[in-house]
């Protein structure tokens, strides 16, 4: 699972390799794209916010553009993880029950720089689409939307990763024990090359 401007980052690398000549509202679509995370609020669940066993065939089949933002997010999950797989990532840096979150969030910060259309994606979130609140009531979604525009708007450090996630309710234990790992992770010089070539492995 990937992090908010991971997901970015991803949904830009599928739009363009794989949906190019659909039309897209881009908005909708970006929106979307981050909008199944927003479970961590606690209105709707993983299983129903997240499509199971996406496939880039079935991806291609969908027509309105926040769906497919969704059905993007459920796949760029999939990839990625296959991706630090077939890398051999874990043989590098042991799975434990908190390390996907400290990879995830180092991802953020990796991908900062590559993700130019973060100041698009902000504006998106001045708008409430009918597609979210049919899901989860208004004020989550204006929540989300801000705890994303805020995350969105700096490359991500320490205190702006630690706001970010305890604007979701998430334990400041388990906050900073994911900020030590992530410490230990960039030390190690061959994982941070795996998580910087993950995203020419996805497809």
């Amino acid at each position: 699972m990937a992090s908010q401007v991971t997901h970015i980052t991803y949904a830009k690398v599928v739009k363009e390799k794989f949906l190019t000549g659909k039309h897209i509202d881009e908005a909708k679509f970006y929106v979307g794209n981050i909008f199944p995370d927003i479970r961590y609020l606690g209105d709707i669940t993983r299983e129903e916010s997240h499509i199971k066993n996406p496939t880039v065939g079935s991806l291609l089949k969908i027509e309105n553009s926040f769906e497919l933002g969704m059905y993007c997010h459920a796949l760029i999950d999939r990839k990625r993880e296959e991706a630090l797989m077939k890398l051999g990532f874990y043989d590098v840096i042991a799975k434990d029950d908190l390390i996907p979150y400290a990879i995830k969030l180092i991802e953020d910060q990796v991908n900062y720089p590559r993700t130019k259309n973060l100041p698009e994606v902000i504006g998106y979130l001045d708008s409430v689409f009918e597609e979210e609140v049919k899901l989860v009531p208004k004020d989550t979604v204006v929540k989300w939307h801000k705890l994303t525009s805020e995350y969105f708007s700096q490359s991500p450090t320490r205190q702006t990763i630690a706001r970010f996630v305890e604007g979701l309710s998430i334990d400041k234990k388990i906050i900073n024990s994911v900020l030590q790992l992530m410490d230990k992770v960039k030390e190690n010089k061959k994982a941070m090359r795996l998580i910087e070539t993950t995203e020419e492995n996805l497809f």
